[in-house]
């Protein structure tokens, strides 16, 4: 079963330099959608989101080492 990404964020609210950008992902999202969610984006973060509420946010260090294969990350998303 694939992690999801409240599996691997930072509880807490982000500070303001992790907000700006401004993209939301799911806590729900797979770690697959949210490191497509962040290559498509071109940021090295995320605001981690349940409903309207922030929860936490996450890094590509936090998804990457919940990748359970060899996959790159250029191959995610095609």
């Amino acid at each position: 079963m694939s992690k999801r990404t409240r599996d691997v964020m930072r509880p807490g609210r982000p500070d303001e330099a992790e907000l700006i950008g401004g993209v939301p992902v799911r806590a729900e999202a797979t770690v697959d959608e949210a490191l497509c969610t962040m290559i498509e984006a071109g940021t090295d973060h995320l605001a981690v989101i349940d409903g309207h509420e922030i929860i936490g946010s996450v890094t590509p260090g936090e998804l990457a080492i919940s990748i359970e294969d060899t996959r790159t990350w250029s191959s995610l998303c095609r």
